[in-house]
């Protein structure tokens, strides 16, 4: 049930994001190994040097991608981006 629930709610994003791989069995798989997060503004998602284990998609809203400065904006992520897949597929430490 859970699993379906996800589907409805985040199938129209995902198609946007993965759409291109025509698969619904994909956006179903994926949609059941995503866990909702939700960042408040001025909430640090991920930290420069940590180990990357998850991936994010920004599906409503938007995330700046900050120096170490902690002042200068280096780029954002609007809704339909993603971040953080290098971690999950090499376990790395984060560089941005």
């Amino acid at each position: 049930m859970a699993k379906e629930i996800f589907y409805h709610n985040f199938k129209a994003d995902l198609n946007k994001m993965f759409g291109e791989f025509g698969s619904e069995n994909f956006i179903r798989d994926l949609c059941s190994k995503l866990n909702v997060l939700i960042y408040l503004p001025g909430d640090n998602v991920i930290e420069r040097g940590t180990i990357g284990k998850e991936m994010y998609f920004v599906c409503d809203g938007l995330v700046n991608q900050i120096a170490t400065d902690n002042k200068t904006w280096v780029g954002r992520f609007f809704v339909g981006d993603y971040f953080g897949e290098l971690g999950i597929l090499f376990e790395a430490k984060r560089t941005i």
